[in-house]
């Protein structure tokens, strides 16, 4: 009989109503982040693999655009954060040239 244990990697699961879509992944030159802002403003920060912070981007509009053209071919990791500081969405995303 097998036994399955928890698996801790140290990162919560975040739960949302679609706090935000990016995309095209993998990206060249651009990506395009969209969601229902619902009026409130959200912060868009942009990390490499190292954890350094490239960009953070405040928002109110449905649709962001982010100049990726300066970025190294890479990955690179987003968080989405909502205006009382709580991570909405995180993930990761490709720059290939």
């Amino acid at each position: 009989r097998a036994k399955f244990l928890p698996t801790i990697t140290g990162i919560d699961q975040v739960e949302s109503n679609n706090p935000g879509d990016l995309y095209p992944n993998p990206a060249t030159n651009e990506i395009n982040i969209s969601g229902n802002m619902s009026n409130s403003t959200r912060i868009i920060e942009i990390y490499n693999l190292l954890g350094k912070k490239i960009e953070s981007i405040s928002t109110t509009s449905d649709i962001t655009r982010i100049n990726t053209s300066s970025y190294d071919n890479g990955i690179y990791l987003y968080q989405f954060i909502d205006k009382d500081n709580k991570v909405l969405k995180n993930g990761k995303f490709i720059v290939s040239k």
